[in-house]
């Protein structure tokens, strides 16, 4: 009783003096969960249809996690979703779109926990917020569709980042584990996989050889299983092969055809948006001006740490995903999204650093760079709310598309 007395006094005593973060953490909280879920089923008149085969599925039971597993594995996160609102009788489109608030919610907590890392308190609740209220992740993670899957990819650095600092062998095994059966199950994340092992090949050996034997025994033995049962299912549905490996279900586009679609990705980014009513409309770019300034600003930081791992990670992970978003596959622009942020992220801190640099003992020019950043994050987050809020549903484009009673 004294022991458990001692704890919570200990707890207790962490909270209160950590009052300031623990306060502004529930804020960014607060935020997410009401951007994501505000007006989640009413927004637009109805399902798209996407959505409604989805839903249809549902209703006909048609959804089994163990089948899925081994005939159609690929967005397997998304189909454990589906399955949970098929067993609980949850069939309306507000539950199926609540499938990708969860991914939005762990996107948004992965990249705060990653730019917590590399970088402070500020800039980490600064960006964090604009990545909650930007378009980008609202068209995503507010729509019942599989890609939203992809948001889970900032949850995949952060948990590598957990278990690099972790001295224990069995939480990092287990983090590690769920990382990898994330790439494993996500259509196109292996290319990302095999080149960041090409990479750093060695430190995955030194790291590899590290590892105890049972640790090793049992790892090996449940991957043998995973990866044999999605060889299983590429055998017998060679489709989803050509979907795994992030290629279109048809066939591959003509090389003029992939080249435009590559110089068009960057052009979908930061000047004009993809042409899909189900997720955007109108001619602005889906990053904003101000994270399209700060993205730049981040590149020439990372350009001076070069040498660093987190620069070839980021920035080999996202040349990976603009070849396979050029492809027309199941990677679409979107999934870019999370890292311009998280290297935005560093344009903010080298913009905070610069200018405490410049005035370091000034009190009043130091107040003022926080106003101004506060001001134009501000904007930013009402550009993009109103943008997806506002302007979006009342599109005639975007209005016609969901139609579908549920």
């Amino acid at each position: 009783m004294k022991r458990k007395h001692q704890i919570v006094k200990r707890v207790t005593g962490a909270i209160l003096d950590n009052w300031v973060f623990a306060l502004i953490i529930a804020v960014l909280g607060v935020i997410s969960i009401g951007v994501l879920l505000f007006q989640l089923g009413s927004l637009v008149p109805g399902a798209n249809p996407a959505e409604s085969v989805h839903i249809t599925a549902i209703k006909d039971n048609q959804i089994n996690p163990l089948q899925a597993l081994v005939q159609q594995p690929n967005f397997l996160p998304f189909t454990l979703g589906l399955f949970i609102m098929q067993l609980f009788s949850l069939e309306s489109v507000s539950w199926l779109r609540a499938i990708s608030v969860v991914f939005g919610l762990l996107s948004v907590a992965s990249v705060y926990y990653i730019v917590s890392r590399w970088h402070t308190f500020r800039v980490s609740v600064f960006s964090a917020l604009l990545y909650a209220t930007s378009a980008g992740l609202l068209h995503v993670a507010r729509l019942g569709d599989e890609r939203s899957t992809y948001l889970l990819l900032p949850l995949v650095i952060a948990i590598g980042l957990y278990s690099k600092g972790q001295k224990s062998q069995i939480p990092k095994f287990i983090a590690l584990g769920l990382a990898g059966l994330l790439v494993l199950y996500l259509p196109g994340t292996i290319w990302i996989a095999i080149s960041l092992s090409a990479l750093y090949y060695r430190q995955i050996i030194t790291s590899f050889n590290k590892v105890s034997v049972p640790i090793k025994s049992i790892g090996g033995s449940i991957a043998l299983i995973f990866v044999g049962l999605l060889t299983f299912s590429f055998i017998t549905n060679p489709l989803q092969l050509r979907l795994w490996l992030g290629a279109p279900a048809e066939s591959l586009p003509a090389l003029n055809d992939f080249f435009t679609q590559l110089a068009l990705v960057p052009v979908q980014l930061f000047a004009w948006g993809p042409e899909d009513p189900s997720m955007w409309v109108g001619t602005a770019g889906i990053i904003d001006i101000f994270v399209t300034v700060l993205f730049a600003l981040g590149c020439y930081s990372y350009f001076y740490q070069r040498k660093l791992d987190r620069t070839k990670f980021l920035f080999v992970a996202m040349f990976v995903l603009i070849l396979l978003a050029a492809l027309g596959g199941p990677v679409s622009v979107f999934s870019l999204v999370p890292f311009i942020y998280i290297i935005a992220a560093t344009g903010l801190a080298l913009l905070l650093q610069q200018w405490f640099t410049v005035f370091p003992r000034n009190p009043f020019a130091r107040g003022m760079a926080i106003v101004i950043i506060v001001a134009a994050i501000s904007m930013s987050v009402f550009y993009n709310t109103h943008r997806y809020f506002i302007a979006w549903p009342r599109t005639p484009a975007v209005y016609s598309e969901f139609t579908i009673e549920q």
